[in-house]
């Protein structure tokens, strides 16, 4: 790294933990509103975003007027930017103590018997409501999360961020590379998070997303297939009021093997895109729709489709 980039870097984590402080130092209410005016000034500056958002709405929404595509996507920015003020206060109100005052979940009864059955578990989510404070919430029932992530190119950001998730019992593990980590995590039995509404450029599937083929990670039916382990599918959304919110968890999907293995991953992972496009549906106005989710699938996939 030069000394250019690294003094670059550095400036930009200094402004951000002065921008964490700041925020933290405040009242919860006006936390929350200093959120959302970044939010709304995120909506206004970042033009390109904007509109990528309001185009994916159309797409997965054919019956969505622009107009109604408009004022979800402006709340989307608005969502983003007080999520990073309720992640920014969480260790004040995500402890073990007076979590649940914030937090309802539901299925509870589910997840814990998963827990129960003493084999680990690959919980998938989402960018979905206050993906963030899922995985103290974890930690707190039992099941302390391993999660796989792609490395911030910012190394001073990304050595804070990985403490301060330690803190809540979270273990990050870089993405490239993290197969075997998680291999032995599940024989172990331990638990694994990922996130796979995003697109993924490599080691791809193309499966159905509000009805377009969207690259998707295969990696949690891969380690499902290859342990036993089973999978569940988690949000955390926004309830209305004060830092409030629905943690809800998914059915189990188990890990049947046919014997085609190729089939056995394309299966499982067209369900979990399943199970979270019904998370995203029913709070379309707290999802990523300014990412860049759906593109052209490359020759090779369209090949593999026919």
């Amino acid at each position: 790294m030069t000394r250019r980039a690294t003094f670059r870097y550095l400036i930009e984590h200094a402004a951000a933990m002065a921008a964490l402080l700041a925020i933290q130092s405040m009242p919860l209410r006006f936390a929350l509103r200093t959120g959302e005016t970044i939010g709304w000034g995120a909506w206004f500056f970042a033009r390109k975003r904007r509109r990528r958002a309001v185009e994916n709405l159309l797409h997965s929404y054919p019956d969505m007027s622009r107009r109604t595509a408009e004022k979800i996507a402006r709340d989307v920015f608005i969502h983003f930017g007080r999520a990073m003020a309720e992640t920014a206060v969480a260790h004040r109100f995500m402890r073990p103590s007076n979590y649940r005052r914030h937090v309802v979940i539901q299925n509870e009864e589910t997840f814990k018997r998963l827990i129960a059955e003493d084999r680990g578990a690959i919980i998938v989510g989402a960018h979905l409501g206050a993906w963030e404070l899922f995985g103290m919430v974890l930690s707190h029932l039992g099941a302390p999360p391993h999660v796989a992530y792609r490395r911030m190119n910012n190394p001073f950001m990304d050595r804070f961020l990985r403490k301060r998730r330690a803190r809540f019992g979270q273990t990050m593990i870089e993405r490239t590379g993290a197969l075997r980590p998680l291999l032995r995590i599940l024989r172990k039995r331990g638990y694994t998070v990922f996130l796979v509404d995003q697109h993924l450029r490599r080691n791809w599937l193309w499966v159905p997303f509000f009805g377009r083929p969207a690259s998707t990670t295969p990696g949690p039916a891969m380690l499902a297939l290859a342990t036993g382990a089973p999978l569940i599918c988690m949000c955390n959304v926004r309830l209305p009021g004060v830092y409030r919110f629905e943690l809800a968890f998914s059915d189990p999907i188990r890990p049947v093997s046919t014997g085609d293995r190729r089939a056995d991953v394309q299966r499982i992972t067209e369900e979990i895109s399943r199970t979270l496009e019904e998370f995203v549906r029913k709070t379309p106005n707290q999802w990523l729709w300014m990412h860049k989710r759906w593109r052209k699938p490359p020759p090779e996939a369209a090949a593999e489709g026919e």
